[in-house]
């Protein structure tokens, strides 16, 4: 649902651009709340009920994702000749941003999207083209915890005017995104304020409106109804009255306290908020303009009391249908271990919503500003329990709603305790998260393969730092917060099942580095590692190592991914490489097996396939661990 407000001025040819602006990355026309904007006639528009198409845009860090764009532009159906497009400047755009990106967006910190978006259009006129571009501002946006979210935006085109009749098209011909990414203190994610995003239409028509120039319009519009006080303050009125009719078109209407103009709405909108009112009576007149200006008569007068004991007493109505939305194919609560996304259907009010509560229990636990589609989410929420919550609308006066419709909500696992938490970690990599690895580590000697980090064994996450610079290249390290333990059986001398646990006890930080490819990134990925074994035995029967068998000098790993293996960082990918498992020292009790290792084991040329798997946030739904990859 859509709140809207009583709108700024508007332009005609320039809802071109508005059109173009339309279509960029995440935008919809921002206002105040109108309870009767939304309803009231204006002119007939040339799509009325807007036009949604695709994208394909190709952001940095998660490659291509689509988008889908729902663009309403106020270009009239029937424009009068020679009539110039000043007054339709604005458009309205609603983009839904997908799950993925806002994963991206996430795990680079980002707590809100703002930013530019260029559009391209051509308007086509009975006698000429007009080429438009037009750049729009993005309206601030939360970026929510998970799922996907719609963005708004606003911004003016060029204005231009038709001295010929015929038939006439706005077709969109680009679309390029600017974002501007924050984290919550307010400063710049690791993507910095200089990358864009280049999209590409994937569906729907690129004709976005159709409309038809007319000679001339002598004709005005009808009459309006009285205006009638809906609400009123110590130094404010909001009027509404009843819509004039226009052969082409009301465009908006003209409203008087006496003799003085003190107020102008586009659009068709007959209700509107008059300030700085002196305390006393006022009478008010409203007059209607077509497309061509023409005027109506004046309506009935009405006489308004303004003063200070004056106070709005109208609560908002009760919000409804309070839900958690889903997500995905097939669709998923938008549900985590720590968070909660929560929509419900807006209150209306007499003067206008200014605030949601969402309560669990008694408690307040979120306020969502009304400008926003009417969603948002509850943070800080504990793994693997249960909530209620509830919704109430709240207004200007301080009017508070009923609640909304209870709902229990059943938080997920989340992400394991201690996710993120990397102390020590370079200041340039900024953004943190965890992840899992596993794979296989082959041993030659063998003729067999040990599980490293096996996902059915306890297994071990590292906590990750990373940066990534826009389609250049990306920079981690990665800790793991304990030694990396897994039970394997071999059969060593050939024929003798040997079971061990092999541990690797990572040595400071591991790095990666990927640079990228335009596909994806090719990935270096480093670490250095001491093996030691522990509970072994050897046809059943105990093995004493003792409690320092180990590798007598680190292990150094070095692993390799190309694009095709490795899209991005978020997702993970295969790295491959092979090891030298150094000799053993330390091993036996009573008797010297440090031979015996060296013999079975140690060696040059081991295959090491790992899996890294996609990166975690405090905020993720899960972290499962990932299975390894022959």
């Amino acid at each position: 649902m859509r709140v809207t407000s009583i709108p700024a001025r508007r332009g005609r040819a320039a809802l071109v651009a508005a059109v173009l602006l339309g279509a960029l990355l995440t935008v919809l026309s921002a206002g105040r709340p109108d309870p009767a904007s939304a309803q009231t006639p204006g002119p007939k528009l040339a799509a009325p009920d807007g036009v949604t198409l695709g994208f394909s845009c190709d952001y940095p860090l998660i490659g291509k994702q689509d988008l889908s764009v729902r663009i309403k532009l106020n270009v009239p159906k029937v424009i009068v000749a020679g009539t110039n497009f000043s007054n339709y400047t604005r458009f309205d755009t609603i983009a839904t941003v997908s799950s993925k990106t806002t994963t991206g967006l996430r795990a680079q910190d980002a707590a809100t999207i703002e930013g530019t978006a260029l559009a391209k259009a051509t308007v086509v006129l009975p006698s000429q083209q007009v080429h438009i571009k037009s750049s729009a501002s993005m309206v601030k946006t939360k970026v929510p915890p998970g799922g996907g979210f719609r963005v708004q935006a606003n911004g003016t085109a060029p204005s231009f005017e038709s001295d010929d009749p015929g038939e006439g098209r706005i077709e969109l011909t680009s679309l390029t995104l600017a974002p501007l990414l924050l984290k919550a203190d307010g400063s710049l994610t690791d993507l910095g304020k200089d990358f864009s995003v280049n999209c590409t239409q994937t569906s729907g028509s690129n004709v976005l409106a159709a409309f038809k120039v007319v000679a001339s319009d002598a004709v005005p519009p009808t009459k309006p109804g009285a205006p009638v006080a809906v609400s009123q303050g110590p130094t404010q009125a909001t009027l509404a009255w009843t819509p004039s009719t226009d052969d082409v078109g009301v465009q908006g209407y003209k409203i008087y306290d006496g003799t003085t103009k003190v107020a102008d709405t586009y659009d068709g909108n007959s209700i509107v908020t008059v300030q700085n009112l002196t305390a006393g009576p006022h009478t008010f007149t409203v007059k209607a303009r077509d497309l061509a200006d023409n005027l109506s008569p004046a309506s009935d007068p009405t006489i308004v009391q303004i003063g200070a004991d004056i106070r709005e007493k109208v609560p908002p109505t009760a919000p409804t249908g309070l839900r958690v939305p889903t997500d995905g194919n097939p669709p998923k609560p938008l549900v985590g271990g720590t968070w909660a996304r929560l929509e419900w259907t807006a209150s209306t009010d007499n003067v206008g919503v200014t605030a949601y509560d969402i309560y669990s229990g008694a408690k307040v636990v979120a306020t969502v500003d009304p400008t926003d589609e009417p969603w948002g989410w509850v943070q800080g929420l504990t793994p693997l329990s249960t909530y209620t919550f509830t919704v109430v609308a709240r207004d200007a006066a301080g009017n508070v709603s009923q609640p909304s419709n209870a709902i229990t909500v059943h938080t997920g696992k989340g992400p394991p305790k201690g996710c993120g938490d990397y102390h020590g970690a370079p200041a340039d990599l900024s953004s943190h998260g965890c992840l899992y690895m596993a794979g296989f580590n082959n041993v030659n000697k063998l003729d067999g393969a040990a599980i490293v980090n096996d996902p059915k064994q306890d297994p071990v996450f590292a906590n990750v730092a990373f940066k990534t610079v826009e389609q250049k290249y990306i920079d981690a390290r990665f800790r793991f917060v304990r030694p990396l333990r897994s039970k394997t059986t071999f059969l060593t001398f050939g024929f003798m099942p040997t079971t061990a646990t092999m541990e690797l006890d990572q040595i400071g930080d591991g790095t990666m580095h990927g640079d990228y490819t335009g596909d994806g990134y090719n990935v270096t990925a480093t670490t250095t590692v001491r093996v030691r074994i522990s509970d072994a035995r050897a046809n059943g029967a105990p093995v004493n190592v003792g409690p320092r068998c180990q590798s007598g000098k680190p292990m150094n790993v070095v692993l390799t991914a190309k694009a095709a293996d490795f899209k991005d960082i978020l997702e993970g990918g295969r790295l491959t490489g092979t090891v030298a498992i150094p000799n053993f020292s330390g091993c036996g009790v009573g008797e010297n097996m440090n031979r015996l290792f060296n013999h079975a084991i140690s060696g040059p040329g081991n295959l090491l396939k790992i899996r890294q798997g996609p990166i975690c946030k405090a905020e993720s739904e899960d972290c499962p661990p990932v299975d390894p990859e022959r």
